[in-house]
């Protein structure tokens, strides 16, 4: 299958200017097709070209389109190659332009910017419940690429199969009775299906909304002029709905907020206090960066530095306190950016089992909804955001949900 950037010039001859001059146009063509939508899963075969003139974050990227039908239950996309040495981002955008999965082939030991990043031949994306529409699928290779062949093909597979996991324990009904403050455990298991290694974790949301600041994974304040190219980042949780982000300094200034590998890439007001938001039903997970720049223009001398301080806010579907899991939750460090985080590692074909303890914690009678989501992370090279920032950005991306209700007892 052709992919969405393949296709070349046409060139036209014409002779209408002249019986004896003959004119050559050249017409740049680029040929569009769509992925079909799986029933089970479809396969087809791309190409990465060899080449050496390139930078960092820059390099040769396919694009696919997928026209998804309304009520689809999950979209799942592979991508694997022979040579792991090819660095590669792989992302799943929805019609609305909004990133829903967005991984590397790479595996992360540690965490931030002291893991250790091990190559692997492939990755993973998976979104659930995908919205109608036409589907973009982005496969970026990133820095230098292998010299050892002068083209690598590269297998995609997309699928809507649901992830095999379970959840077994979980309560499920208003009926349901689960006395206040004695633990119960529920055992998430997982089989990796797919090519790749994959690491995963546990989220537990409730049905409710919560608006809250979220917390600087660096700094939340930088010297303007920017002449130490400072960039402040937050991590939006995902289930986010709304973002809204503030700049405060003592002299004019506007702000550049955006999401890194890709849009939205937005603009704020101008003032001493400047600020722009956001809203959309799921807006892309992950860290957002705030640049802040004074505005212009200040006269022949230099603009003198003055101190600018950031904050952002997001709407979004409230963590469970009740829900604890050794394997902590990526996106709980939206708001504790120290929060610890360490999830199972699973290889292809193989299972583990996630022990999940649910401690009710309310008055006796209170109904508690929410759903337990398995999920998986990627920590993203820095060098492969659209301006090359330094260090690892977390990513994750829902596998499976599990809804569940009970009512809490007396004791």
């Amino acid at each position: 299958m052709p992919s969405l950037e393949e296709g070349g010039p046409i060139q036209v001859r014409s002779s209408a200017a002249s019986p004896s001059f003959a004119r050559v146009t050249s017409i740049p063509v680029t040929l569009r097709s769509l992925i079909p939508v799986p029933h089970s899963s479809v396969s087809f075969t791309g190409t990465l070209t060899g080449g050496n003139g390139r930078a960092l974050n820059t390099g040769q990227t396919a694009y696919y389109q997928i026209k998804v039908p309304a009520g689809l239950k999950a979209l799942n996309v592979q991508v694997k190659m022979n040579n792991s040495a090819n660095h590669m981002l792989a992302e799943l955008v929805d019609p609305a332009g909004e990133a829903a999965s967005t991984a590397v082939n790479a595996k992360a030991s540690g965490s931030g910017s002291a893991a250790k990043l091990t190559a692997e031949p492939g990755t993973q994306l998976h979104v659930l419940s995908p919205s109608a529409g036409t589907w973009s699928l982005i496969v970026d290779f990133f820095d230098t690429v292998s010299g050892t062949a002068v083209s690598q093909p590269f297998t995609v597979t997309v699928s809507d199969s649901a992830a095999k996991a379970t959840a077994a324990g979980l309560p499920d009904s208003i009926s349901t009775l689960l006395p206040a403050g004695t633990p119960v455990t529920v055992n998430v298991k997982v089989t990796n299906t797919g090519k790749t290694p994959e690491a995963y974790f546990v989220d537990g949301r409730l049905s409710s909304q919560v608006t809250t600041s979220l917390a600087a994974q660096s700094t939340a304040s930088l010297t303007l002029p920017n002449l130490n190219g400072t960039v402040p980042a937050y991590l939006v949780p995902s289930h986010t709905s709304s973002i809204s982000a503030q700049v405060t300094a003592p002299a004019s200034q506007f702000f550049d907020f955006a999401y890194p590998f890709g849009d939205p890439d937005l603009i704020s007001s101008i003032g001493t206090t400047s600020s722009g938001s956001l809203t959309a039903p799921d807006i892309a997970a992950g860290d957002w960066t705030i640049t802040p720049f004074l505005t212009g223009p200040t006269g022949a001398g230099a603009a003198p530095s003055v101190t600018a301080t950031t904050s952002m806010s997001a709407t979004y579907s409230a963590f469970d306190p009740a829900v604890a899991a050794p394997t902590g939750d990526l996106w709980q460090g939206a708001t504790n950016a120290s929060a610890s985080f360490t999830p199972v590692v699973v290889n292809p074909g193989q299972s583990a089992t996630i022990p999940v303890t649910i401690t009710p914690s309310g008055s006796s009678g209170t109904v508690v909804s929410g759903t337990l989501y398995l999920a998986d992370s990627y920590l993203i090279p820095g060098e492969v955001t659209f301006n090359a920032l330094p260090g690892n950005y977390p990513e994750g991306s829902d596998v499976a949900a599990f809804p569940y209700t009970y009512t809490i007892s007396s004791k």
